[in-house]
């Protein structure tokens, strides 16, 4: 396992539940909005999504009719919480393997009308692109090697 997984894994399983239900239900509306920016919520998506719900013991209607303004506010009043959004963001948007144009435009409006760093998200997604796209490329050379193309 990775450090960045084991990482993950701590936050996940561990440091979010001792946040508050609000404070739960507010990341996860935001992951909610982020899959669904394309109105395509695919089957990793979905999962990924009910895993996170039932870990930290969230109701599902509670996230669709929390306003994501608030959401976005109950997480910047705590910098760790705040520096949390830009992580979900940036993976959520690359879950479905795809950051097109609607969700784009979409990370856009958020930057503007919730005071989210722009810099700061930006890079993040970067990082998380350059990520995945580092883990492709590993892949297609591992192939070749083998000969598969051969």
């Amino acid at each position: 396992m990775l450090l960045e997984d084991l990482f993950r894994n701590v936050i996940e399983n561990i440091v979010l539940k001792f946040w508050s239900q609000e404070e739960k239900e507010a990341l996860l509306k935001i992951l909610y909005e982020i899959y669904n920016i394309d109105h395509e919520f695919s089957i990793e998506e979905v999962k990924h999504f009910n895993d996170k719900l039932n870990a930290i013991n969230v109701d599902s209607d509670r996230i669709k009719t929390l306003p994501l303004k608030d959401a976005v506010k109950i997480l910047q009043t705590d910098k760790l919480k705040k520096d949390l959004i830009y992580i979900v963001l940036a993976e959520a948007i690359f879950k479905d393997e795809d950051y097109d144009m609607m969700e784009r435009s979409y990370i856009e409006k958020i930057i503007q009308e919730y005071d989210i760093d722009e810099k700061k998200l930006k890079g993040k997604i970067k990082e998380i692109r350059d990520k995945k796209f580092e883990k492709v490329l590993k892949g297609w050379i591992k192939e070749i090697k083998s000969g598969k193309y051969i």
